[in-house]
Protein backbone atom coordinates (compact mmCIF):
# COMPACT_ATOMS: atom_id res chain seq x y z
CA UNK A 1 0.00 0.00 0.00
CA UNK A 2 1.39 3.40 -0.99
CA UNK A 3 1.95 6.00 1.67
CA UNK A 4 0.32 9.44 1.37
CA UNK A 5 1.47 11.09 -1.82
CA UNK A 6 2.69 14.52 -2.73
CA UNK A 7 0.97 15.91 -5.82
CA UNK A 8 3.36 17.68 -8.16
CA UNK A 9 4.00 18.78 -11.69
CA UNK A 10 7.67 18.74 -12.57
CA UNK A 11 9.65 17.72 -15.63
CA UNK A 12 12.27 15.07 -14.87
CA UNK A 13 14.56 13.21 -17.22
CA UNK A 14 14.32 9.43 -17.18
CA UNK A 15 16.41 6.47 -18.26
CA UNK A 16 14.78 3.10 -18.89
CA UNK A 17 16.86 -0.06 -18.50
CA UNK A 18 20.02 2.07 -18.61
CA UNK A 19 19.13 3.96 -21.80
CA UNK A 20 18.22 7.69 -21.80
CA UNK A 21 14.52 8.01 -22.65
CA UNK A 22 13.86 11.75 -22.40
CA UNK A 23 11.64 14.01 -20.31
CA UNK A 24 8.63 12.85 -18.34
CA UNK A 25 6.16 14.69 -16.10
CA UNK A 26 6.38 13.72 -12.44
CA UNK A 27 2.75 13.83 -11.23
CA UNK A 28 2.92 12.41 -7.73
CA UNK A 29 5.53 11.15 -5.34
CA UNK A 30 5.60 9.16 -2.10
CA UNK A 31 8.35 7.36 -0.19
CA UNK A 32 7.25 4.13 -1.94
CA UNK A 33 6.94 5.31 -5.53
CA UNK A 34 5.92 7.82 -8.15
CA UNK A 35 3.53 8.42 -11.01
CA UNK A 36 4.84 9.80 -14.32
CA UNK A 37 3.32 10.91 -17.60
CA UNK A 38 5.43 9.76 -20.54
CA UNK A 39 4.95 9.76 -24.30
CA UNK A 40 5.70 6.05 -24.89
CA UNK A 41 4.65 2.77 -23.28
CA UNK A 42 7.18 1.13 -20.95
CA UNK A 43 7.44 -2.58 -20.21
CA UNK A 44 6.26 -3.70 -16.77
CA UNK A 45 9.33 -4.66 -14.74
CA UNK A 46 11.65 -2.22 -16.54
CA UNK A 47 14.20 -0.47 -14.34
CA UNK A 48 13.75 3.30 -14.42
CA UNK A 49 15.94 6.14 -13.18
CA UNK A 50 14.49 9.60 -12.52
CA UNK A 51 16.94 12.49 -12.68
CA UNK A 52 15.35 14.96 -10.27
CA UNK A 53 17.42 18.17 -10.11
CA UNK A 54 19.34 17.42 -6.91
CA UNK A 55 19.06 13.62 -6.74
CA UNK A 56 18.40 10.47 -8.72
CA UNK A 57 15.57 8.10 -7.84
CA UNK A 58 15.62 4.49 -8.99
CA UNK A 59 12.66 2.17 -9.28
CA UNK A 60 10.72 -0.42 -11.26
CA UNK A 61 7.75 0.18 -13.54
CA UNK A 62 4.82 -1.73 -12.00
CA UNK A 63 2.01 -0.36 -14.19
CA UNK A 64 1.71 1.39 -17.55
CA UNK A 65 -1.69 2.69 -18.67
CA UNK A 66 -2.64 4.50 -21.85
CA UNK A 67 -3.88 8.05 -21.26
CA UNK A 68 -5.28 10.77 -23.52
CA UNK A 69 -1.87 12.35 -24.09
CA UNK A 70 0.53 9.41 -23.64
CA UNK A 71 1.02 6.89 -20.85
CA UNK A 72 0.89 6.96 -17.06
CA UNK A 73 3.71 4.99 -15.46
CA UNK A 74 3.50 3.77 -11.88
CA UNK A 75 6.98 3.33 -10.42
CA UNK A 76 7.86 1.51 -7.21
CA UNK A 77 11.06 2.37 -5.32
CA UNK A 78 13.11 -0.42 -3.67
CA UNK A 79 13.05 -0.58 0.14
CA UNK A 80 16.60 0.77 0.53
CA UNK A 81 16.07 3.72 -1.82
CA UNK A 82 12.86 5.40 -0.75
CA UNK A 83 12.17 9.03 -1.64
CA UNK A 84 12.93 11.53 1.11
CA UNK A 85 11.75 15.17 0.89
CA UNK A 86 15.06 16.30 2.41
CA UNK A 87 16.88 14.96 -0.69
CA UNK A 88 14.49 16.36 -3.29
CA UNK A 89 11.26 18.31 -3.10
CA UNK A 90 9.44 19.16 -6.36
CA UNK A 91 9.09 22.86 -7.14
CA UNK A 92 5.33 22.49 -7.56
CA UNK A 93 4.76 20.03 -4.70
CA UNK A 94 1.44 19.98 -2.84
CA UNK A 95 0.40 17.69 -0.01
CA UNK A 96 -3.39 17.10 -0.24
CA UNK A 97 -3.39 15.83 3.37
CA UNK A 98 -3.23 19.48 4.48
CA UNK A 99 -6.84 19.85 3.30
CA UNK A 100 -8.11 17.11 5.64
CA UNK A 101 -9.56 18.25 8.97
CA UNK A 102 -8.44 15.88 11.71
CA UNK A 103 -10.52 17.38 14.51
CA UNK A 104 -13.52 15.33 15.79
CA UNK A 105 -16.03 18.15 15.08
CA UNK A 106 -15.26 18.29 11.32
Amino acid sequence: MRKPRLLCSQIVHISISGMPAGPALLEDLSPDGASLSFDSPVRIGAEIHLDCASTELRGTVVECQAAADGYILQVEFPAGERWCPLQFFPEEGFNPNYLVCRKPQC
